[in-house]
């Protein structure tokens, strides 16, 4: 069994508060790298590439920038 840096509940827990909370992004040193699993890193770096770009990462973005990167074939 390895660690993990978060659990899954945690990295929920954090997703959603960046959901609802867009402007904590900046404040907290967690990086889609950090997420246990690959929906979880899928998540947290579409919530990156939002910010990146100085958009606001609510819900219905996150989840078309997901959906566009699977249709891609460029995550699974």
């Amino acid at each position: 069994m390895t660690n993990k840096l978060f659990t899954d509940e945690h990295e929920k827990a954090v997703i959603s508060i960046l959901l609802k909370n867009p402007g904590l992004y900046y404040s907290i040193p967690v990086r889609a790298h950090m997420m246990s699993s690959m929906p979880n890193q899928l998540l947290f770096r579409e919530i990156e590439l939002l910010n990146e770009r100085q958009l606001v990462a609510d819900l219905n973005l996150v989840f078309l920038g997901c959906k566009w990167l699977r249709q891609q074939h460029l995550v699974y």
